[in-house]
């Protein structure tokens, strides 16, 4: 390889510490965090209801929730108020201001979920069946309509937030993928409240888990895929192209000719001796 192509070969140079950094690791942990807990509650609605698995199934859901949407929220605010300064000073938001305001939200929450606990704990109902079984139910009353109704509300604050910034620049797309995280979100959110309506009686448990399971996937799993997925992606497209890049820069610079002079021999007829004649670009011995 020629020298002079060595020092534009960069083995450690890469995209990936890029899009993590652009991304807020620190949010990225929680957003995992949360969805973590999400799914825990898929776990602990799976057996017969008691006291303890109601009461873990509003905690993980609304503290995950929290987590995992707070903080796409507060992203989705930080591009907002960037986008929107008419002024010449620069306006920095850091992650750890993010923070701030994320355990702000989730210590509301905590508390509200603390004050619920402690003053109306769920209680199990025995339901019927369309054949007239027996089936346990987590009792729902007035507190859990206010917090569906609060997480409608924080998911319409997110709407709003991701058109406001649907025309904003944003590093590797991550805007346009968690304006669809939230759209999701909304949409299943309503559909799951509208249809929980219909389904406490008769009751159904079997098909409760269902349609929560499913909700869980089609959000949290989809959530998971589009920011987690989409980074995954680019830092194996970037890690191909450098892979290619180096094979480039392995290659020789020119190809290799061999000159070799040809003579060209003449017979003469009328006598016994040759001649030579040099061909062009060559030289006569």
């Amino acid at each position: 390889m020629p020298p002079d192509i060595l020092p534009s070969v960069d083995p450690t140079s890469s995209r990936s510490p890029t899009v993590v950094r652009a991304a807020s690791p620190a949010l990225l942990r929680v957003i995992a965090l949360g969805a973590f807990f999400i799914y825990c509650t898929n776990i602990v609605m799976y057996p017969n209801p008691n006291l303890y698995t109601c009461t873990a199934r509003i905690w993980l859901r609304e503290i995950g929730f929290s987590l995992t949407y707070g903080a796409l929220m507060l992203k989705t605010w930080r591009i907002s108020v960037i986008f929107r300064v008419r002024s010449a000073k620069a306006v920095k938001i850091t992650d750890a201001a993010l923070l701030k305001r994320l355990g702000i939200i989730c210590g509301a929450i905590g508390t509200c979920l603390l004050v619920r606990t402690l003053v109306s704990p769920p209680d199990v109902v025995v339901g019927r069946t369309a054949d007239d079984l027996k089936a346990f139910l987590c009792k729902t009353d007035w507190w859990d309509y206010t917090f569906t109704s609060m997480e409608v509300l924080f998911l319409a604050w997110g709407v709003r937030l991701c058109i406001m910034v649907r025309k904003a620049p944003s590093e590797f797309n991550e805007s346009r993928f968690i304006s669809m995280a939230i759209y999701n979100e909304f949409l299943l959110t309503c559909f799951l409240n509208v249809s929980m309506l219909f389904l406490q009686s008769p009751a159904n448990p079997d098909l409760l888990y269902i349609i929560f399971f499913c909700h869980t996937q089609l959000t949290v799993t989809l959530l998971l895929a589009l920011i987690f997925g989409s980074k995954v992606y680019i830092v194996l497209r970037s890690g191909k192209s450098h892979q290619e890049n180096i094979g480039l820069g392995t290659k020789p610079s020119g190809a290799k000719f061999n000159f070799r002079p040809q003579v060209r021999t003449f017979a003469n007829p009328s006598s016994v001796t040759t001649s030579t004649v040099p061909v062009a670009g060559t030289t006569s011995a």
